[in-house]
């Protein structure tokens, strides 16, 4: 009577705790789902909000430049100003204000003097100084000279210029005579150099991507990839080109104020984001495109959210069955479920972790002595930086600018990989020697180069003159040693690197990347890399150009200062994630398969009459024995190939076996034993066996959870 009252409150009891499980699951799903929808409004929120600011931003600076040509055009509409006048305030202005390419006035055929036909004074900001010179053809022919007469005050469509040859961003204002009749135009070139620098600005520090303007036709004011820019191609031509994505909506009309992102859904299946903002001043539109590679703080904290959500329904669901063997039944298929249940909650919570593994974003070096270059604003600050410790110590820098392209990778062993491809200099035909009149040398030299490798070949494949450059490009195929990361094995990335040095290493020559001859520079992206990139076992992820700043403990003979002076030395960088199934297949089926065959093994023991039957104690250890040299063999063909010194993560999976297959082997001992333990008595030697999964898999899911996190 008392039994039976004691199973119905236990049965009472782990209903309750199965409801109060229950119950904790669901408001831990809804409230996870709820935080994920959170996470993702506030980072669409936060990418719309940094895109309308760089709008604002764009339009802060467009306002003092359209308040110059206002108040300049209403000035000569008034007569106040006369041709004297005009060029010294055309030069003021110009001088004064350091965001203008230009300042100029152009005026109808014979309406500035009756002597003459074209009156148009321009002066220029340039890095040389300013300049005055005069426009002596039809400029009244002009689509920027007449949409301003036409229309009335406008920011134009960009525009080649004739002379620079690179894009105006112009501005124009109508001049009128006392009729109120167009005379001609005040127009001002907004600087290119100023907009690049707020566009730079604009991408969020860590975050993955690029920026671009449109104009009111949505042509490309500014884009990374310049040639975009230099054609006037428009947001429809960026698209198709891309060719490698649809966009969740349709694109046409992106620009205009009703759109304000719109998901790219790339090959691969990331969905990308595109966030847009509109410049009303100019009719101008702002965009950028977000790598969805990382969520920066969001992704992290969804990570741990649901780790610990993870964790603690199964610490819960272990808690429950534990309860529920202790307080219900004995029956040998409730120990089962118990089993099963716990086994694959520990089998989830392996592959959730795997999954994260898989597509963990590429990871930046984030140390103080290396600088990523992935821009045109940080080369030129990186440049000014140098310029400044070299005026200081009275030194000659030399800067030559230095492109890769490769387009066969292959690892030869563990830590030698095989490189071909092109590398070029951009050496100047005008200033071509150093202070003391010596020439430059034209050359490099790749620092990890394997000198008794069987691959190795450097040879100059072509040279052309660029206007006042000369362009030397190199064929390289080369063996380069490197010492790679293997610890996560068979989850690992790897970078693998050029590091570069100028043939001159006794000068202070420092190597620049050539980022104006890639397309694209986001790392995500690829630039610098053959466009069907073939690496087998491996997928491509980033690449990207950086600095190091490393310390050399020798004088070479020949650098007195080498000792104590940091130099930086260029490397381009491939970061290359392993791909999982093949390691799968090669290593951890096996052991699957092993571990099968354990637990087989173990199933079989039985006794009757105090007799032991199927295995005999000896037996079981003969197998195990077995079994452990078939698995030590592969553990150390694992190791050999990878040539590691530490331990790696595969490696854990062979140590839970070598436990295991120890734990068994001691178990068939005891139990054969004609007084074993009751522990392991009980019903023929269940325990252990319905332990096994839970065992074997719960191991692996914490050692999988402290390797990784």
């Amino acid at each position: 009577m008392i039994s039976q009252k004691l199973r119905s409150k236990s049965l009472l009891l782990i209903i309750a705790l199965a409801l109060a499980n229950i119950i904790f699951l669901a408001v831990n799903a809804f409230q996870y789902n709820r935080e994920n929808r959170q996470i993702r409004s506030a980072s669409i929120q936060q990418s719309a909000h940094r895109t309308q600011a760089f709008a604002g931003h764009i339009g802060e600076k467009l306002q003092p430049v359209m308040d110059i040509a206002d108040q300049l055009a209403a000035e000569l509409t008034a007569g106040s100003i006369d041709s004297t006048g005009l060029l010294e305030r055309l030069g003021e202005d110009v001088e004064k204000y350091d965001y203008i390419d230009g300042l100029f006035v152009a005026y109808e055929p014979y309406k500035f003097s009756p002597n003459s036909q074209y009156f148009a004074p321009l002066f220029i900001n340039s890095v040389d100084g300013h300049e005055l010179v005069f426009l002596e053809y039809d400029y009244t022919e002009n689509p920027w000279y007449q949409k301003v007469v036409q229309d009335g005050a406008a920011w134009v469509e960009p525009y080649i210029g004739k002379k620079s040859g690179n894009v105006i961003i112009q501005y124009g204002v109508p001049i009128y005579d006392r009729e109120h009749t167009p005379i001609g135009i005040v127009a001002i070139n907004f600087s290119t150099a100023e907009l690049s620098k707020i566009v730079s600005s604009s991408l969020p520090e860590g975050e993955e991507g690029f920026s671009f303007v449109l104009s009111r036709e949505e042509v490309f004011i500014y884009h990374p990839i310049m040639t975009y820019v230099l054609e006037q191609k428009t947001l429809n031509d960026y698209i198709e080109g891309m060719g490698n994505f649809t966009a969740e909506e349709n694109t046409q009309g992106i620009g205009k104020e009703e759109r304000k992102w719109v998901e790219i859904i790339t090959s691969s299946g990331r969905k990308d984001r595109v966030f847009y903002a509109s410049v009303p001043l100019s009719g101008w539109t702002t965009g950028i495109y977000f790598l969805n590679e990382k969520d920066s703080e969001g992704y992290q904290e969804e990570s741990r959210r649901l780790i610990k959500f993870v964790i603690g329904s199964f610490t819960l669901l272990a808690l429950l069955l534990a309860i529920l063997i202790q307080f219900y039944g004995v029956s040998e298929l409730r120990y089962w479920v118990a089993s099963v249940t716990i086994s694959l909650a520990f089998l989830f919570g392996i592959y959730f972790i795997w999954h994260r593994a898989l597509n963990t974003p590429p990871a930046h070096e984030d140390v103080e002595e290396i600088l990523q270059i992935d821009n045109e604003a940080v080369l030129k600050q990186f440049i000014e930086q140098m310029n400044e410790r070299a005026a200081q110590r009275k030194q000659e820098v030399v800067y030559v600018p230095t492109g890769v392209f490769i387009q066969h990778l292959q690892f030869i062993n563990a830590y030698n990989v095989m490189l071909s491809g092109y590398i070029w200099q951009s050496y100047s035909l005008t200033d071509n020697t150093y202070r003391d009149g010596s020439p430059i040398s034209q050359g490099f030299i790749l620092a990890e180069t394997e000198p008794n490798a069987e691959v190795l070949d450097i040879e100059e494949a072509y040279r052309k003159v660029v206007g006042d450059q000369e362009v030397v490009g190199w064929y390289f195929r080369v063996s380069v040693r490197q010492e790679f990361d293997y610890r996560h094995y068979p989850f690992d990335q790897q970078t693998i690197w050029l590091r570069m040095w100028h043939k001159d290493f006794d000068r202070k020559v420092i190597l620049t990347p050539d980022l104006s001859a890639y397309k694209l520079l986001t790392p995500a992206f690829l630039p610098g890399l053959e466009e069907n990139f073939v690496l087998p076992n491996w997928d491509m992820k980033a690449s990207y150009f950086n600095y190091r700043f490393n310390n050399y403990n020798t004088t070479f003979g020949i650098l007195p200062e080498a000792s104590t002076e940091t130099c930086p030395e260029l490397y381009f960088n491939i970061v290359v994630q392993r791909e999982f199934l093949s390691p799968f297949v090669t290593n951890i089926i096996p052991l699957i398969v092993v571990s099968i065959l354990i637990f087989t093994v173990l199933i079989t023991i039985k006794k009757s009459g105090g007799e032991l039957l199927g295995f005999s104690g000896f037996g079981v250890i003969e197998i195990c024995g077995a079994f452990f040299f078939v698995v030590i063999i592969a553990q150390i063909e694992v190791r050999d190939a990878l040539e590691v010194s530490d331990i790696i993560y595969v490696d854990y999976f062979y140590f839970i076996l070598y436990f295991m297959l120890l734990a068994i082997s001691i178990n068939s001992i005891f139990f054969a034993r004609t007084n074993a333990l009751k522990l392991l008595d009980y019903r023929d030697n269940l325990l252990p066996k319905i332990a096994f999964w839970p065992l074997l898999l719960g191991i692996v899911f914490a050692v999988t959870q402290i390797v990784f996190y």
